[in-house]
């Protein structure tokens, strides 16, 4: 099976996914935009003859969109119909409701055949922009990511500002200013050696989903605060992916850099504070690892979304899902 992204042919989006199977030679084309889906499938007597291709199109009504709560699969459900689009809407309001998907990645999207484009019904179609704007929303520095590009970063062992509404949590994070902007990683010099350490503080903003991921990264014996990690934005629709690129912050190798951060830290804790106060449903903690605790006890009974008939209710035979894999 080969998989490329091609531009689908009823929205014009430019990264619908095409798969060619190399045994059957069939082909597929998904957009998870629009939902739009076209298929070349061999049909072939019972002794295996070739006797011809059999060419669907779907015309796409819309996409839903989730990740399971604590989860780090997505599924994406192409809908072709008023009906299942309909169904689509009241089921993801419901799961919401019950929190067993995730609320900052969902989304359900509907094709305007009038305007000929697509409309987010639910959540955006801007995930990485959607968590700058909660820590612009603040008044604080956010750490901004671009597509197909990456952001080298280490978590800085301050407070966190947990925001109710979504459980997203803001901490401060040293931004790697010489890392390649493309991979995260660094380029050695003409003489092999590593160039100096520039960087800049600036604040992220985390689903609990996220964090799970980006906890997976580190050794059981170190934390968060002792690697190097990489975001990068494939594309906005599929949200953020986390990396170790190093299994030592590069800012505590030099200890004339490691002091002048410990200085920031300081001034970073109190800064997030300082933004914080008066804000209705942001609370402070004086670390990470004390808002995660916070979630985790705030976290509702739920059953799973799979429980609650995902695919079967409210989608067609093309659901596809896909995941994100780690570095």
């Amino acid at each position: 099976m080969s998989t490329v992204l091609v531009k689908c042919p009823q929205c014009g989006y430019e990264e619908a996914d095409y798969e060619f199977d190399c045994r059957s030679r069939g082909e597929e084309t998904l957009c998870n935009r629009c939902g739009y889906r076209e298929s070349w499938e061999a049909k072939n007597d019972e002794d295996g003859q070739f006797l011809g291709w059999k060419h669907d199109i779907s015309k796409g009504f819309g996409v839903l969109w989730y990740r399971g709560s604590g989860g780090i699969a997505f599924a994406c459900h192409s809908l072709h119909s008023q009906e299942e689009l309909a169904k689509a809407e009241l089921w993801l309001k419901e799961q919401l409701a019950a929190g067993t998907v995730e609320e900052d990645t969902a989304r359900l999207t509907r094709w305007n055949n009038e305007t000929r484009s697509v409309d987010p019904v639910l959540g955006t179609l801007d995930y990485a922009g959607k968590m700058e704007q909660v820590v612009a929303d603040l008044g604080l520095k956010p750490i901004k990511s671009s597509p197909h590009g990456a952001v080298r970063f280490a978590m800085l062992p301050g407070k966190a500002a947990l925001i109710g509404n979504s459980s997203s949590v803001i901490v401060p994070v040293l931004c790697d200013l010489h890392a390649d902007p493309a991979t995260g990683r660094y380029e050695l010099k003409a003489n092999s050696s590593m160039p100096a350490i520039e960087s800049a503080i600036g604040y992220l903003a985390f689903s609990p989903s996220e964090l799970n991921e980006i906890n997976e990264l580190h050794e059981t014996e170190h934390s968060l605060y002792d690697i190097d990690v990489v975001m990068s934005v494939s594309s906005p629709d599929f949200g953020r992916k986390f990396c170790r690129v190093c299994s030592r912050a590069r800012w505590t190798l030099d200890p004339a850099t490691e002091k002048q951060v410990k200085a920031i830290i300081v001034d970073a804790s109190s800064e997030l504070a300082t933004k914080c106060v008066g804000r209705s449903g942001v609370e402070v903690f004086p670390d990470l690892r004390s808002a995660k605790r916070k979630i985790e006890v705030s976290k509702p009974v739920k059953s799973s979304a799979r429980d609650q008939g995902a695919a079967g209710d409210v989608t067609s035979e093309s659901e596809t899902v896909q995941e994100e894999k780690k570095c």
